[in-house]
């Protein structure tokens, strides 16, 4: 439907333009599929905005003020523009993460259960069952050495996840480079291991997308020779770009301050209560034998609550870039809708395009503060215990 929008655009100013004339020089694949993605939608938020741009409704609304029908629109775009190989390659890595964690806690259960188990399989039954029964446990029955097989088949397959964890972290490396992110291997396994990697891959995503869905837009409105009722569809459909930016981000942050950090909150508060009791009570046993338990609790809750305030600390430094950011993207929307409202009267469009090309790609530099390389395997291992306790509702 976009390409239509263009197309009669293109009509209206006298001009005709094959829009698929870019395949003939190549490169245009990529772009193809997010017209594919975003045109219709795209277009329906342009066709609902124009109203409102004409009028006292100029302003960027909040989400709470926004219709239902645009905040679904507006939500359909950020997740169309948000597909990608980095945002596929996070979701594998953290499906295969859950996968091993899984692998791994039945090690632990294997090898608790190993010490129970009879050397022989027809052991199991006991030394008064029947000869039916001893039968029976000879062929269904767990001994030893099944049990130790099972552990190494687990550990096996532990090594085998690792490894494709390994190759496709790699890629996943490889293609935040591609949407503008550089990253340290240990950054990129701190990226990995947050609650928000899916949401910070998605906004990196949508912005390299939007950049491309842009930079054509440019394409076709300089190729039509300048008309003006192709450049004022062109800042229509600009602005649309930068209030789906600006939703991304509202997303984001809504799902931090009223998700991530509220649960994080009841962890904290959890482990604090925890920690007192666990005090408590080694103030009863003093040096009894149960000392050494109280100890090791109390360490882990200490961790716990040091890895909670890290995690805290990341939140509100990437909320504050985020909304940093939402604030940039909101003045250059506002300058996008006064120029689609003036457009008509403008004698030089193509020194306007080349300053919102510019502006554009000012808005691709979008910095969040770089994920933490982990002082310790511990806390590594309790930020991914808080990030699957803070996602876990969300599935």
């Amino acid at each position: 439907m976009l390409r239509t929008v263009l197309a009669a655009g293109l009509v209206a100013g006298g001009v005709m333009l094959a829009l698929n004339a870019r395949s003939a020089t190549g490169g245009g694949d990529g772009v193809d599929r997010l017209w594919a993605a975003v045109d219709g939608t795209a277009a329906a938020i342009l066709d609902r905005r124009e109203g409102d741009w004409r009028g006292p409704g100029s302003s960027y609304a909040p989400v709470g003020e926004r219709s239902y029908t645009l905040n679904r629109l507006l939500d359909e775009a950020v997740d169309r523009l948000s597909q990608g190989s980095a945002a596929d390659l996070r979701a594998r890595i953290a499906g295969l993460r859950r996968d091993l964690a899984a692998r791994e806690s039945d090690v632990a259960r294997l090898r608790a259960e190993l010490a129970a188990l009879p050397e022989d399989r027809c052991d199991a039954a006991g030394v008064d069952a029947s000869f039916v029964a001893r039968q029976v446990s000879c062929l269904f029955a767990t001994s030893r050495g099944d049990q130790i097989e099972r552990i190494a088949q687990a550990r096996r397959d532990i090594g085998h996840m690792t490894e494709e964890i390994d190759r496709l972290t790699g890629a996943f490396a490889a293609s935040l480079t591609d949407v503008g992110i550089e990253l340290t291997p240990e950054q990129v396994d701190g990226l990995l291991r947050l609650a928000t990697a899916e949401n910070i891959v998605a906004a990196h995503t949508v912005y390299e997308n939007l950049r491309q869905v842009n930079a054509e837009l440019q394409r076709v409105t300089i190729a039509s020779d300048e008309s003006l009722e192709v450049a004022r569809r062109y800042y229509g459909v600009y602005a649309v770009l930068l209030e789906v930016a600006l939703h991304m981000h509202e997303r984001f942050l809504d799902t931090v301050r009223h998700e991530h950090l509220p649960r994080l909150a009841g962890i904290e508060a959890d482990a604090r209560r925890a920690r007192a009791e666990a005090a408590r009570l080694l103030a009863r046993e003093g040096e009894g034998p149960l000392s050494a338990q109280l100890d090791a609790n109390l360490s882990a809750l200490d961790t716990t609550l040091e890895a909670a305030g890290l995690y805290r600390q990341t939140l509100e430094e990437q909320s504050a870039a985020v909304s940093a950011a939402w604030e940039r993207v909101a003045r250059q929307r506002d300058v996008a809708v006064n120029t689609w409202r003036t457009v008509r009267a403008s004698a030089d469009m193509l020194a306007m395009m080349s300053e919102t090309g510019r502006a554009f790609e000012t808005l691709m530099d979008l910095q969040l503060p770089p994920p933490r390389a982990f002082a310790n395997q511990q806390l590594e291992r309790e930020f991914e215990r808080l990030t699957a306790r803070l996602v876990a509702d969300r599935r």
